[in-house]
């Protein structure tokens, strides 16, 4: 059965009409307007004008020619319908529309678990501090420049460590401070424990003792000769002095540094420190909490606390006699 469309003159509803009622009227299924199906093109009149008749009897002659036609009657007009959507493009909608929402709903749950990572409550913090007094030795609480252990700004030193500490311009703010406690902590070390210090100026790094092992009377002269000729000047690379710590069989690295490090320098000591497996990193900053670097010291198993400057100076100030 051969079928046509139609638009709906006053809904504007596209119809499908079976081609049999060319000609006729309709009426539409949805509004219940009256239209008249276009006739087919070979039914159709010409548009050419008729000619005019030469006379009177022609006209009437004409005329009696006609036919008339009765108007339909209302009930035998037939009601023109729509065509109906196929099942698969209902499917398909309902697929796109399953899809959409179900996106939504894991670009929510996502952004919420970022939240609470960023702003981790109450209970979070305290976990993440005991963690820190447990397997750092670190209470904020306490002044470091008179603790009895040997620390670095509160940080203990333990056997098989390797101290990193940043000597560049970033640490002119607290390097003599830094210094001071270094050489206190470092005479504090029983026999037993190897400890390597790591300095990195701008003129390259320095190691004492030159390998990881237990000090000396003569490891702890040169540190001091060492520390009191050495400025925080210029820039400098911290990616060497990590890599000959793990080189040298550190299983924990403790970094002090106030750089504002790029994604490419974080990718630097990350490269150094996987050298070898199982070394832990703990970060030491000053005035500068850094995202990547508490992310690179997550990644090697360990912990960055951040300290303001202002209170390591009330610290050292209280600790003087």
């Amino acid at each position: 059965m051969a079928t046509m469309e139609l638009e709906c003159p006053q809904c504007r509803q596209v119809l499908e009409i079976d081609e049999a009622f060319a000609g006729s009227v309709c009426r539409c299924s949805h509004c219940g307007a009256l239209m008249t199906v276009p006739a087919k093109e070979s039914e159709r009149p010409s548009a050419r004008r008729p000619e005019r008749p030469q006379s009177v009897g022609q006209t009437q002659h004409a005329a009696s020619k006609l036919k008339f036609v009765p108007a339909p009657d209302p009930d035998d007009i037939p009601h023109v319908h729509a065509p109906a959507r196929s099942s698969s493009s209902l499917r398909n909608t309902l697929a796109v529309v399953s899809f959409v929402a179900l996106a939504l709903v894991l670009l929510a749950v996502c952004f919420l678990a970022i939240r609470m990572v960023i702003s981790s409550p109450d209970g979070n913090s305290a976990q993440l501090e005991q963690r820190r007094r447990d397997v750092l030795g670190y209470n904020p609480d306490l002044n470091p420049f008179t603790l009895p252990q040997p620390n670095l700004f509160g940080v203990q030193l333990v056997d098989g460590s390797a101290i990193v500490v940043d000597v560049s311009a970033d640490s002119r703010y607290w390097w003599s401070l830094a210094r001071d406690a270094l050489a206190a902590n470092l005479a504090k070390l029983s026999s037993g424990d190897r400890v390597q210090l790591y300095l990195c100026p701008e003129e390259g790094v320095t190691v004492v003792p030159a390998t990881l092992t237990t000090w000396t009377d003569a490891d702890r002269r040169s540190l001091t000769d060492k520390l009191g000729k050495m400025y925080a000047v210029g820039r400098t690379n911290l990616a060497p002095a990590l890599a000959k710590a793990v080189n040298a069989g550190a299983s924990r690295v403790v970094l002090l540094t106030s750089q504002q490090l790029t994604e490419d320098q974080v990718k630097t000591l990350d490269a150094a420190l996987s050298a070898k497996e199982g070394v832990t990193l703990d970060v030491l900053t000053v005035d500068n909490d850094s995202p990547p670097l508490a992310q690179l010291a997550s990644r090697h198993q360990g912990h960055m606390i951040s300290l303001p400057l202002s209170k390591l100076m009330d610290w050292y100030q209280q600790a003087q006699p």
